[in-house]
């Protein structure tokens, strides 16, 4: 028998030799001479059985001769038949950081589908960006930064099997506009409220970016407030991310009390 119908597998057959014998068997001894075809490997033999891997597909014919002390023999035939596998039913599978496909865009990309030998699995794939290897090589691919045009990614995979196969797609990346931004305020007895408003007409904001006195705040809301304690000054450059990650003009503001 085999463990599976497809080339390769592995398989083995088995001798049962008698056993609770009659007392007057008593002393007979079998012994297993095999004839395995050229086209299997052996993996291990003894009187009572052999494992093999069956590396073609085809049908070939696995024989036993027993004989005992007697001079007694039997010969026992097997025909072990395989198939040549279907081919890998694979596709990449692409995920995008924007559905609008705009610049700069990150894709994140496996292999999916199934392989056409049931015992067979994805071992490697090596993936390329418009014949560039992206680095690491991983089942997972993930590319930022892709700008506008055309692009192709390819997949080569190697199988467990040493199967290798390429699979393509095109990936088509618009131009990102630009969000524009402009700074509100509004005067308060203590405070000052600075409100960035921005406008995306090819999608639509993300976050916001202040920079106070040097230093970026982890807030990323589209407003904040700016006290108007005497002594305080304070430099603040502003300005908004779009959903593709694009950055807006800088406004820049000084303020002293």
């Amino acid at each position: 028998k085999t463990n599976s119908s497809y080339a390769p597998t592995s398989g083995s057959m088995l001798i049962n030799t008698p056993t609770d014998l009659p007392p007057y068997y008593s002393g007979v001894t079998f012994s297993v001479e095999w004839k395995i075809p050229e086209t299997f490997e052996v993996v291990r033999k003894s009187d009572k059985q052999v494992v093999f891997n069956v590396t073609k597909a085809g049908t070939e014919n696995v024989q036993a001769t027993v004989t005992d002390n007697r001079g007694n023999a039997k010969v026992i035939s097997s025909y072990i038949g395989t198939n040549q596998a279907p081919e890998p039913q694979l596709s990449i599978e692409p995920r995008y950081s924007n559905t609008m496909m705009r610049e700069p865009l990150t894709v994140i990309a496996n292999l999916s589908g199934k392989m056409g030998h049931p015992l067979d699995r994805i071992n490697t794939v090596s993936w390329y960006l418009d014949g560039k290897l992206v680095e690491p090589t991983n089942l997972r691919v993930m590319v930022s930064g892709v700008e506008a045009g055309v692009h192709k990614l390819k997949a080569v995979m190697t199988s467990v099997f040493n199967i290798q196969r390429e699979y393509e797609m095109e990936i088509p990346v618009a131009k990102n506009v630009e969000p524009k931004c402009n700074v509100k305020e509004s005067n308060y007895s203590n405070i000052l409220r600075l409100d960035l408003i921005c406008t995306d007409e090819d999608g639509k904001m993300a976050k916001y970016e202040w920079n106070i006195n040097g230093e970026v705040s982890p807030y990323i809301g589209s407003y904040i407030y700016v006290s108007k304690s005497t002594g305080y000054s304070a430099v603040i450059i502003a300005r908004g991310v779009d959903d593709s990650g694009a950055y807006s003009n800088s406004i820049e503001k000084h303020y002293t009390y």
